[in-house]
Order: C-alpha cells, then structure tokens, then sequence
C-alpha cells in the first residue's frame, strides 16, 4: 500500500496544474502550446514526476503560460531549488 506523500505533487508540478488550469487548458492542450508530447506534459504534472525540467523545458513553459513576471520567476526558483537538492520538492519539506 502506498503512502498518502507517494501520491502528493510537488510544489513544482501543482503550481504548474493549478496555472494550467488557470488558463482553462486541458493538461494535453498546455503540451500543445508549450510543444512538449502529451506524455511529457502529464509527467511534468504527475505525483510519480521524477526528474527536475531543464531549462529549455522551463522556457517552453514560461513562453506557453505567459505569466506575470512575478508567477514565471516563482516557477524558475522552484527549478533551482529542485536542482540544488537534486529533486522534487514537497510542500511542508525543508
């Protein structure tokens, strides 16, 4: 049986639903714009996401969101802390 934080999206990948939704995008419409795969699109959404974006996959995302700068910088800084500790980050993780 897995535990409930198995299943907990990453500060990262809830941030991003949470912005696509915003938008009124289906998960599949937001890898259209961005030009990722609908399989890397719900990877990057996914509580089983294992892997931190590159900075190319971070620039897709920005260009296809189009967000405040403010909202765009929150995204880069939780890729930057991903990358520091070498993986996702959870909510209520130090």
């Amino acid at each position: 049986m897995e535990s409930f934080d198995s299943e907990q999206l990453s500060v990262f990948s809830a941030y991003l639903k949470e912005k696509i939704s915003e938008k009124g995008w289906t998960v599949k419409e937001f890898g259209e714009k961005a030009g990722f795969s609908e399989k890397y699109a719900y990877r990057l959404v996914s509580p089983k996401r294992d892997f931190v974006p590159s900075d190319e996959t971070v620039e897709k995302i920005l260009k296809a969101l189009e967000l405040p700068d403010e909202q765009g910088q929150y995204i880069v800084d939780l890729i930057l802390l991903e990358r520091k500790l070498g993986d996702p980050v959870y909510a209520g993780h130090p």
